[in-house]
């Protein structure tokens, strides 16, 4: 079977007019390969900004009043889930733990928070 060529011209732009000859598999370009987003559960390892986790009294301690707005920080463990009421709307939230901040539970938005790894399968939210 031959391959059918697509003729374009590039009129009206501001490159010098030229046409351009080229297979249609060379157009389009290949799929999207997307991977599943992880899921959050119990025993999932996050990271997130500081910012968006309270109580953030530890983090202003330990990083400054105003340095602690920028950091990251990875290696949280998730340990359960609850709805809370942030800015009056009642929101999915995360409990979150830290080696670095031991007798210590976060916690923080859903949205905010980045899953790298997931926890067992059983285990997983609805």
């Amino acid at each position: 079977m031959r391959k059918r060529l697509l003729i374009f011209s590039l009129r009206g732009r501001r490159w010098p007019t030229t046409t351009c000859i080229a297979t249609s598999s060379a157009i389009l370009p290949p799929p999207m390969v997307r991977s599943r987003a992880k899921r959050p559960g119990m025993g999932a390892v996050a990271s997130c900004h500081v910012r968006f986790l309270h109580p953030s009294a530890p983090f202003r301690e330990r990083y400054g009043d105003q340095a602690y707005k920028r950091q990251e920080l990875g290696g949280f463990v998730v340990i359960g889930s609850s709805t809370e009421r942030v800015s009056r709307k009642v929101t999915f939230a995360l409990k979150l733990r830290h080696d670095e901040f031991p007798d210590q539970t976060f916690t923080g938005a859903r949205t905010k928070i980045r899953i790298t790894e997931e926890g067992p399968p059983e285990q997983l939210f609805a």
